[in-house]
């Protein structure tokens, strides 16, 4: 346990300015710590939050549509319709809903799935070819949701956000993880590495790690495993001190 030492014993020395009580001009002297060999006390938490469950055991599609709820998935919709008229051309696109959970559940499969290239999911090659898929969507039609997916309206960007693209989406997702995750006690925060192989400059490379340039995340998780934030607020204060430090010539 560390004791700070009794403060107000020094006069003010030979030519400085006395600012009132204990202060002064001068630079402070360095100060002695005591330390003492015992338990420290705890401060308990006061008012005790009240801990959250769920009345009854959901499954993972029940889990997945509490945080992709009707509101999530109609932004996905609206961004995805306007980054494909307004950017790619495409004046004819529409899409639903519907189609929107179907086509982020066949990214799902493709996570665990995993086979050489996305097309192969539409062979007829008995090895590779996968029913859930072919069956449910056209491998064109896949393609072309999979190339204007958006999270954001480009015309609306904030350039001095380096995250502006998905700022809106993961605040969405945060408001939803904090509205149902379990406040238990034991809690655990910490960062993650999100692979990104693209170019951004949040990107860090980190000696020692799976993949050495990825995108530095914070998440907070109760013992549960249920993720309740995410954060880049960390990224994003790092990136804004380098262009202080840029703009100042340092």
């Amino acid at each position: 346990m560390l004791t700070e030492p009794s403060k107000c014993h020094e006069q003010p020395r030979e030519g400085t300015v006395s600012q009132g009580h204990c202060l002064s001009s001068s630079v402070p002297t360095k100060q002695d710590y005591k330390w003492k060999k015992k338990d420290s006390n705890p401060k308990p938490f006061i008012p005790r939050p009240i801990e959250r469950k769920f009345i009854h055991s959901m499954s993972p599609n029940e889990i997945f549509n509490l945080l992709f709820d009707e509101d999530v998935i109609q932004y996905l919709v609206d961004m995805t319709i306007t980054y494909a008229r307004n950017v790619k051309g495409k004046n004819l696109f529409v899409t639903n809903p519907s189609e929107m959970r179907l086509f982020l559940a066949m990214l799902l499969l493709t996570g665990y799935a995993i086979l050489p290239h996305r097309c192969m999911y539409w062979e007829n090659s008995s090895d590779t070819f996968n029913e859930a898929m072919s069956d449910r969507m056209t491998r064109n039609r896949f393609d072309e949701l999979l190339s204007v997916i958006h999270l954001c309206d480009n015309s609306k960007l904030n350039p001095a956000d380096p995250m502006t693209k998905i700022r809106a989406f993961y605040a969405m997702m945060n408001e939803r993880c904090l509205a149902f995750f379990s406040n238990n006690e034991p809690q655990s925060a910490d960062e993650a590495m999100l692979p990104y192989y693209g170019r951004h400059s949040s990107k860090q490379r980190i000696v020692g790690k799976q993949s050495a340039w990825d995108t530095k995340c914070g998440y907070w998780l109760p013992v549960t495993g249920t993720l309740c934030s995410l954060s880049l607020t960390l990224v994003q204060s790092r990136l804004e001190a380098r262009e202080v430090r840029l703009k100042s010539g340092g």
